[in-house]
C-alpha cells in the first residue's frame, strides 16, 4: 500500500520530489536550523544539518501551522531515481555521522 506522505501524518516521507519531516523530527534533530544537505553514502540517504547557513544547503521550509517541514529536493532525488517515490520512510539518527539516516534504497 502506498501512503501519500504529503497528505499523511507520517514522521518522515518522500513524495513528489520532496522530503517531509514532522515537527517532532525537526525539533529532535534540527531544532533552530534552516537548512540541510542530502548525501548518498553507501546506498543510504543521509540528511545532515547545516549549522552555517552561508554554506548553502536545502531549505527546510515550514509546511503548516503545526511546524512540520518540507525540503524540496527534486534534482537530488531525481538523480538517484527517487523522484517518483511516494511513501513513508523510516529514519534514525547516527551520532557518528551526525546525520539522520533514512531507510530508503538509493
Amino acid at each position: 500500500m502506498t501512503v501519500r506522505a504529503a497528505d499523511s501524518n507520517a514522521d518522515l516521507g518522500l513524495s513528489r520530489g520532496s522530503l517531509y519531516l514532522s515537527v517532532e523530527y525537526y525539533t529532535r534533530y534540527f531544532n533552530g536550523l534552516g537548512s540541510v544537505i542530502l548525501v548518498n553514502r553507501d546506498k543510504q540517504l543521509l540528511v545532515m544539518p547545516v549549522h552555517n547557513e552561508a554554506s548553502g544547503g536545502l531549505l527546510m521550509k515550514i509546511r503548516n501551522a503545526r511546524g512540520d517541514r518540507i525540503i524540496h529536493a527534486q534534482e537530488f532525488l531525481a538523480f538517484h531515481g527517487l523522484e517518483n517515490v511516494d511513501e513513508e520512510v523510516q529514519g534514525k539518527w547516527d551520532t557518528e555521522l551526525s546525520a539522520l539516516v533514512l531507510n530508503c534504497p538509493i
